[in-house]
This record gives structure tokens, C-alpha cells and sequence, in this order.
């Protein structure tokens, strides 16, 4: 089964086009039970999380940082891995190391 889970939204400005919505409407006209969105910021995830729960898909929320001139993709293990997003999604001063900090509950790739 294919598990679409590095999909970027309209929330990620000048780089798709794709409404939550129309994903969630594609996802349920194509059998597709579990997706995920990997934006650059962490904006749509309450409407993301919400709509998948109501239409009986499972939502995967991720996040693209850009450190260094590299993107890196992060994604919650839990509910406190998602905090972390949300914290590393606000920091201002990105390098490389400030992964090792919290590096706890979110998996990297």
C-alpha cells in the first residue's frame, strides 16, 4: 500500500498548489487511508488533523526546515515529538546542531 506522507499544502506559500480539502477529497476517492503533509511551517496541521480524523484517515504531520541550505524533514514519533515541531518551526537561529537538542520523539531524514 502506497502512504503518501511528504505532500506540501497551499499553507507552504509559492511552492504548491494543493488545498486540504481537495487532498482529503482525493485520499477518500482513491482508498488512500493514511496521508501526510510535510510543510514549512506547521500552520494547517489543526485543519489537517482535523478533516483526516473526520473522514476516518490517518494524519501524519511533518515538517520541512531548511538549515544551512539543506531541507530537512522531521516528523513526530508522538504527541510530544509534535510539540517539538512546533518549537523548532518558531526558532529563529538554525544550525545544524540545534537538532541534537530535540532529537527526542521526532524522526529525521
Amino acid at each position: 500500500m502506497y502512504y503518501p506522507i511528504g505532500i506540501k499544502t497551499d499553507y507552504s506559500l509559492m511552492k504548491s498548489l494543493i488545498k486540504i480539502d481537495d487532498l482529503i477529497s482525493y485520499a477518500i476517492k482513491n482508498g488512500i487511508s493514511t496521508l501526510g503533509i510535510l510543510d514549512d511551517n506547521l500552520a494547517s496541521s489543526h485543519i489537517f488533523y482535523e478533516k483526516c480524523i473526520n473522514n476516518n484517515i490517518k494524519p501524519i504531520i511533518g515538517l520541512d526546515l531548511l538549515i544551512e541550505d539543506k531541507h530537512i524533514y522531521l516528523y513526530p514519533t508522538n504527541y510530544e515529538g509534535l510539540t517539538t515541531l512546533f518549537k523548532l518551526s518558531r526558532v529563529l537561529d538554525k544550525d545544524i546542531n540545534i537538532l541534537n537538542n530535540y532529537k527526542d520523539n521526532i524522526i529525521c531524514v
